[in-house]
């Protein structure tokens, strides 16, 4: 079984770069290899990791908040000729892997639930109407996480070409969705995913928080303001 994750890393992010892997090589799928998909601005990276851990380099031009993170489904479905595991799954690469995380993510579609949502609530209520990622209530339901997501390489690369043509039809009206890429894949998951697995926020637990989960993947704590441009 052949998995893949995509991270994104310009600007000053890089600084999360050796970390992920280290953490990811501990507890992300530890008995298989796996590829990472990795978007970056550098092209003098020095990273470090084992030999079940292949890093493939997709340069990218650095864009300021919250493009950098917006145009990830662009990046995705651009670079898809070079995506060829079985499974691929996106992670923010702020995040530290710190728990297990194996066979019980595999889906078709695999999202996780928002973790400042998991009492219920939806965190996109102020979208703009405009926005084709505009939700209605009665379509919302549970509020998902953008941190982590992913599925098969086909039905994910599929979202990913769904999402860069929605949000690039957005732009041409003049409209950005309230919470970017994440209201996108909101909208995504409600209107469009048939087989979804649903994780719960333990995939996603914010660093200095103390939820209800057992904890797989943090989301860190860090300085948006110095890490942006």
């Amino acid at each position: 079984m052949k998995i893949g994750l995509l991270l994104v890393s310009t600007f000053k992010y890089d600084i999360f770069l050796q970390p992920i892997i280290d953490s990811l090589d501990r507890y992300f799928f530890r008995h298989h290899n796996v590829t990472i998909y990795l978007f970056t601005d550098k092209n003098d990276l020095k990273l470090v990791h084992s030999d079940r851990i292949n890093i493939i380099t997709i340069p990218i031009e650095h864009k300021p908040f919250p493009y950098a993170t917006l145009y990830r489904y662009k990046y995705f479905t651009e670079a898809s000729h070079l995506i060829t595991t079985d499974h691929v799954f996106y992670s923010d690469v702020d995040m530290k892997f710190v728990g297990a995380v194996d066979r019980e993510i595999l889906g078709d579609i695999v999202s996780v639930k928002h973790p400042g949502f998991y009492k219920g609530g939806w965190g996109s209520g102020a979208c703009d109407i405009k926005s084709l990622a505009y939700l209605p209530p009665e379509d919302r339901g549970v509020y998902m996480a953008g941190g982590f997501q992913g599925g098969s390489r086909d039905k994910y690369i599929e979202a990913c070409s769904i999402l860069s043509q929605r949000i690039s039809e957005d732009e041409k009206n003049g409209v950005m969705a309230e919470w970017h890429d994440e209201t996108h894949w909101n909208w995504f998951v409600k209107k469009i995913a048939k087989d979804i697995k649903v994780l719960d926020c333990g995939y996603c637990y914010p660093e200095s928080w103390q939820i209800p989960y057992v904890k797989r993947i943090l989301a860190l704590d860090k300085d948006h303001k110095a890490l942006r441009l």
